[in-house]
């Protein structure tokens, strides 16, 4: 039975893990994480067949205990000699940019540090395969190096060295688990040996058949593809900004105009207003080619990246768009009004809190001396804000306004009209929840219930 180590047990590594542990070829699989509290957890969790992050995925929690309970294939812990009897190494490391001299830079160091520790008991034989969004020519000008610096410390006479690139798109949410299984994966290797193996190793717990693996030439390729990809989808939604705040102050419905676009088949993508993005990954991903152009490749050339630049810094901003509608349709009076948040997610349907565009609104209410409560099914505890999600829906009737924040699949099945809300009770409506049916449905006055653009 070949051995495979999952490294880092985050968002990621903690599915992948579960995925492979349920190949139709047979694996023993051991999840690695760092001793840290976060670390303790998340493998104490695993073990004793519990996912360490809220997810409502019925079938990752029916892997996850297949796993444990029934196949018995899968162990997590600190132990980092498993490396060494490795056959399969993936990896999920966190790539982190910070700010020096009003600058971005990549924190290189934890991440070398990591790999080096890597490199320093993998088996020779073994493949390694990045896992993480990492910035384009990562594989080739910091990982490789530091192989063939360790193997040549460890007397290891081998020209090939296999490593290979081949980046998730997991989604967490109704559908964690096929994202991982079932759904359409890229690849590359540092030479041709890494590139037939890990071929191999991903259609041995994809679907490949219904989603065919796609080839690139190299992993500078494939590390390019993951950064465009998420670049595109945050441009996107940066881009509608500054129409939200035309509506808004032109007193047009930008969802009637988005609808009629919508219409046209080569637009269909075309994002709603919102508060703007959240999580890991389009956060940071858009400014990774133009660090990594100086950075890793020392490239001399001046490409300012105006597109990708521009939507970090729109979508940093996004929020202060919902703030200020809020602000302004209330005259500023937030001191002792009772607020209601429906949802603080980073997105619908999941649990995942970082960087959330939510925190600013409610940061901002709390900064002006209003009182904050939030209902979350999938936050019950929101560590980055330090306050417990309400356990039910309370009478909302107690409330002077209610916010929906996030577009959880469940807030749009709610019956608004049986909480009895006080004719003065304003709704905002900043993630779409409420339908155009649904809200003529509403027995409320036309003013009582905002949408960003309309």
């Amino acid at each position: 039975m070949k051995k495979v180590v999952v490294i880092g047990l985050g968002y990621v590594g903690s599915a992948t893990a579960i995925a492979i542990a349920n190949a139709k070829k047979n694996y023993f699989v051991e999840g690695l994480d760092k001793k840290t509290d976060e670390g303790i957890k998340r493998i104490n969790s695993l073990n004793n067949f519990k996912f360490p992050f809220e997810t409502n995925d019925i079938k990752l929690k029916k892997a996850l205990l297949t796993a444990i309970k029934i196949k018995k294939n899968l162990f997590c812990s600190f132990n980092k000699t498993i490396i060494e009897n490795a056959d399969v190494i993936m990896v999920n490391i966190n790539f982190d940019v910070l700010k020096k001299d009003n600058k971005k830079h990549f924190n290189l160091r934890p991440f070398k540090l990591a790999i080096d520790d890597i490199a320093s008991r993998v088996n020779y034989k073994a493949l390694t395969i990045i896992n993480s969004t990492v910035p384009p020519g990562c594989c080739e000008k910091i990982i490789l190096p530091i192989f063939k610096s360790q193997f040549k410390k460890r007397k290891i006479n081998k020209k090939k060295i296999l490593l290979a690139h081949s980046y998730e798109r997991v989604m967490p949410g109704e559908n964690y688990y096929d994202s991982i299984t079932n759904f359409w994966r890229v690849y590359s290797g540092i030479n041709k040996e890494s590139e037939l193996q890990c071929k191999k190793f991903l259609e041995s717990f994809i679907n490949t058949k219904k989603y065919p693996l796609t080839k690139l030439q190299n992993t500078r390729s494939s590390e390019t593809a993951k950064i465009l990809e998420n670049t595109f989808r945050a441009v996107n939604i940066a881009q509608i900004d500054e129409w939200t705040k035309f509506a808004n102050e032109t007193n047009i419905d930008l969802h009637d105009i988005i609808k009629a676009i919508k219409v046209r088949p080569t637009h269909t993508n075309i994002m709603l207003p919102g508060i703007g993005v959240g999580g890991y990954c389009l956060t940071k991903d858009p400014g990774f080619a133009q660090i990594a152009l100086k950075e890793i490749f020392k490239s001399k050339k001046n490409i300012d990246f105006k597109f990708s630049n521009l939507s970090l810094s729109v979508n940093n901003n996004m929020p202060r768009t919902t703030i200020d509608m809020i602000s302004k349709k209330i005259n500023g009076n937030f001191k002792n009004k009772k607020f209601i948040i429906f949802g603080v997610s980073y997105k619908n349907n999941i649990g995942d809190t970082r960087n959330s565009p939510v925190y600013r609104l409610c940061n901002f209410i709390r900064q002006k001396k209003g009182i904050l409560e939030y209902y979350d099914p999938y936050v019950s505890y929101w560590d980055e804000f330090n306050q417990k999600s309400l356990k039910n829906i309370p009478n909302l009737k107690n409330y002077d306004y209610i916010i929906f924040a996030v577009n959880h699949t469940l807030f749009g099945k709610l019956n608004i009209n049986k909480f009895n809300l006080k004719k003065k009770t304003i709704i905002f409506d900043i993630a779409n929840v409420i339908s155009e049916k649904k809200q003529k449905k509403l027995n409320l006055d036309k003013n009582n219930l905002i949408k960003l653009g309309r």
